[in-house]
């Protein structure tokens, strides 16, 4: 049974947005491939260095990850309790 006249004309109608939707989709697709293949230049695995763009006038300091340098604490509240040993002499 062939479709309704009303049917047919409907399809008529919505082919073309259709098409143009397509279209749409496959220039988008296409945008997206060139911008993937511009930043799959520039990926890297290493680890960006804290100074690549700031100057060296600066004197930015330098992060050093797990093996930063030892900064003690500040001395607490309850350090007024104990007392600096005396230093002796050694007499020989």
């Amino acid at each position: 049974m062939p479709p309704t006249d009303d049917t047919e004309h409907e399809w008529y109608r919505m082919e073309p947005s259709r098409l143009a939707m397509d279209d749409a989709a496959t220039m988008r697709a296409e945008e997206r491939a060139i911008l993937d293949s511009k930043l799959s230049d520039v990926q890297t695995t290493a680890e960006p260095r804290p100074n690549a763009y700031i100057p060296g006038s600066l004197g930015i300091p330098k992060p050093h990850g797990g093996f930063a340098p030892f900064k003690p604490q500040e001395p607490g509240s309850n350090m007024r309790h104990i007392h600096k040993p005396e230093v002796k002499e050694i007499v020989i």
